[in-house]
């Protein structure tokens, strides 16, 4: 069999060129592709049974092509991975292998439950760069014996920094040791559904094709006939020109393999067609994953820039800097930096903002370690330049300190960078800023948006993190490490810096947790009467984080700090007269504190109102006003109050009865990752209620909501497939 050469080589070497870190987003897309062409091989009962990265070619347009499929009983031993076989005589390359292919006294055979286990242990290689996957403590390669008695049982590779929670709960769910709990190609199609759609590399950078042109995009049908379809077997070791989609000596195939969307057989292994997509699809700006940097690098800008502020700061000899609010010499300092900085007019200028006329301050003096700092940072492009001088007007180190121009130069990164760490802290602090009024006219509600904003897959650190913690969000990422060396390196200057440490250590975000250390810190600020200290504090009672949990202290501290207006504390301070935490029950006061965070526009207590007056608790029952509160909570993106707007239409409460409109809300929840509206969306869909009837999207979200453990998803996904609706 001829099938057409593939020029840029295999998917281990892509990930591994060296120079050439891949973007996480990328690796996703390439991962969603493997699995759309395992779920139609599956689809047609042909299991793989060599799933590695060395067998995924990609084609000219970076489109994944599955090669080497059904031959792992008949292949040669490869000269860069060893094969192995038990005596059941299942083939495949050892270190993919599932435990209960190694198993001594029965082992079994490759099958679709072993391609899946595969999948997770190349999904982990691919996101890891190629790197070895089992290694001693000292990085050594494991020998075989061990790498098996570690599978047997049941130890995994260990995650490391950088992967998203739900990839990496979909990765654990994969390689279970109980093949029966792994899911299907098609639901872990339904996981990756998000990440299909991210661009391939720039189309300059495709190696070895002289010609690109409009046919990047050509595909073969496996249903077209090749000219010539003699088989042919590759030389071990043949990376680049191997046979895509090789298949059984029985099969005729021929160009790349994708999911079909229907019952057609024309399909592609790339996966350019895919499972059905959900109603209204699209990225929310936290799936957004972007480039991770080496932050140990010894060329990393955060680890040379976090270098040179602890340096600034703890150099006795630098009187500017030991003395922030000294006045800095009129017009003295670096003149090459501030002209960078300021040669864009429109990226300073903010009128309603902005308080009074001065310009910028200026660096005192280009003398001692601030001088230096400066110096270093002109050879910065512009955008690295403003991120780190915004930090230093903030804590006042080396210039005189000013909030208004570290809102200037974080302005300057919001508008004109791209960078996955630079661009998502300048942004979550711009949204302090206004939250908090510090050189800006004061705006809570934009102020919020602007930190909902900076969430990204790097920097998970958002709103309800922040704001409305449930379950500490832990980050080692290069993003999440920054933040933290930056806000203890202005800690004693700043108590905003102080406060985003004392989270940062409470939640594990850039270092190991530290609760202690972290309400040691809360303590004192909120003895300062800073209300979101105070909140803190009193989560950290409620939670026992660095404490002993302590219910009447935890309302103690809410209360005082809604008592300064902390929309965030008084729906805190609500569900405690709600549920009678730390305080006597009594709904009728749980409303009146709802109201007065709802009435601030704060989302959670907007869908905290709506339900007391959808159960008329603390109320008078009215469903068009839980309708309403509802209603300006799901604007605002909460996913509970979406999910609550879809079941009101569903059932006809407080809004005319609307399947359509049901399903609609029932979907901004869902791509949200709400697993009840994943599920009742399912459902419809499964029913035709409200969309058109499709068993295939059905199964989509069923998996969704599934591959996270929702019960209700697993069951009826299983009757699904035992009525044959679905594969």
């Amino acid at each position: 069999m001829v099938s057409p050469f593939m020029p840029n080589g295999t998917l281990h070497n892509h990930v591994t060129e060296p120079g050439h870190s891949r973007p996480l987003a990328e690796k996703l897309r390439l991962m969603y592709q493997v699995a759309s062409g395992m779920t139609y091989l599956h689809g047609k009962n042909i299991v793989h049974g060599d799933l590695k990265p060395a067998n995924i070619l990609l084609d000219v347009g970076y489109r994944v092509v599955i090669s080497d499929f059904g031959l792992s009983r008949t292949k040669y031993t490869s000269s860069t991975a060893k094969r192995v076989k038990s005596d059941a005589g299942a083939g495949g390359t050892f270190e993919y292998m599932a435990p209960e292919m190694l198993d001594e006294e029965d082992p079994c055979g490759a099958n679709k439950k072993t391609d899946v286990y595969a999948f997770a242990i190349m999904f982990y290689e691919v996101l890891g760069d190629g790197r070895s996957i089992w290694v001693t403590n000292d990085g050594q390669p494991m020998r075989e014996k061990a790498i098996a008695l570690r599978i047997a049982r049941g130890k995994r590779p260990l995650r490391f920094d950088g992967i998203p929670d739900e990839i990496w709960s979909l990765i654990e769910h994969c390689w279970d040791h109980d093949p029966d709990r792994r899911p299907g190609f098609a639901e872990i199609l339904g996981v990756l559904e998000d990440y299909k759609n991210d661009a391939p590399p720039d189309k300059g950078h495709i190696r070895n094709h002289p010609s690109v042109g409009s046919s990047i995009w050509n595909t073969l049908s496996l249903d077209r006939p090749s000219d010539g379809s003699a088989s042919l077997d590759r030389p071990s070791g043949e990376p680049a020109s191997r046979n895509p989609l090789s298949a059984p000596a029985s099969a005729s195939v021929s160009g790349s393999a994708s999911v079909p969307a229907s019952a057609s057989a024309s399909a592609s292994a790339s996966a350019s067609a895919s499972a059905p997509a959900p109603v209204a699809a699209a990225l929310s700006d936290r799936r957004r994953l972007l480039t991770k940097p080496s932050f140990h690098s010894d060329d990393s800008w955060a680890r040379r820039t976090t270098d040179l502020l602890l340096d600034l700061q703890s150099d006795p000899s630098d009187s500017i800097a030991q003395s922030p609010s000294r006045p800095p010499s009129t017009r003295s300092g670096v003149s090459g930096l501030s002209n960078t900085l300021h040669r864009d007019g429109s990226a300073w200028s903010d009128a309603d903002s902005i308080h009074g006329n001065e310009q910028p301050s200026r660096p005192a003096s280009s003398q001692g370690t601030a001088g230096r700092m400066y110096e270093r940072l002109v050879s910065f492009d512009d955008s690295e330049a403003g991120f780190q001088l915004g930090w230093l007007y903030l804590t006042g180190t080396g210039v005189q300190q000013s909030d208004r121009d570290a809102y200037m130069c974080w302005k300057q990164v919001f508008t004109r960078s791209t960078d996955p760490i630079h661009k998502p802290i300048a942004t979550f602090m711009i949204g302090w800023l206004y939250y908090l009024g510090r050189g800006l006219r004061q705006d809570k509600q934009k102020g919020i948006e602007f930190i909902r904003q900076s969430k990204t897959a790097e920097f998970d650190l958002g709103e309800e993190e922040v704001m409305s913690p449930e379950t500490p969000i832990s980050s080692k990422s290069a993003a999440a490490q920054t933040l933290l060396q930056l806000c203890l390196f202005g800690a004693d200057q700043d108590w905003l810096c102080n406060h985003l440490a004392a989270i940062c250590l409470a939640s594990g975000f850039g270092t190991a947790k530290d609760p202690h250390r972290a309400f040691q810190k809360l303590q004192a600020l909120a003895s300062q009467d800073y209300d979101i200290s105070q909140y803190w504090l009193g989560v950290c009672y409620g939670k026992g984080w660095g404490v002993c949990a302590d219910h009447e202290k935890f309302f103690q501290w809410c209360r005082k700090s809604a008592n300064h207006g902390n929309a965030y504390a008084q729906d805190i301070v609500g569900r405690c007269y709600e549920q009678g935490w730390g305080v006597s029950r009594d709904p009728s006061r749980a409303v009146e504190w709802y109201q007065v965070s709802a009435k601030q526009g704060n989302r959670y207590g907007q869908y905290s109102l709506g339900l007391c007056y959808q159960a008329g608790t603390g109320i008078a029952k009215d469903e068009v006003a839980a309708v309403r509160w509802c209603f300006k909570s799901a604007e605002q993106g909460y996913d509970h109050a979406q999910f609550s707007l879809a079941i009101c239409y569903r059932n006809g409460h407080g809004v005319p009865r609307s399947f359509t409109k049901a399903a609609e809300w029932c979907t901004k929840s869902a791509e949200q990752g709400n697993l009840d509206a994943q599920c009742i969306l399912a459902s419809c869909f499964e029913k035709g209620t409200g969309v058109s009837p499709s068993f295939e999207t059905a199964a989509y979200w069923y998996g969704r909501a599934a591959a996270r453990g929702h019960r209700a998803a697993i069951e009826r996904l299983q009757k699904l497939r035992m009525r044959g609706l679905v594969v």
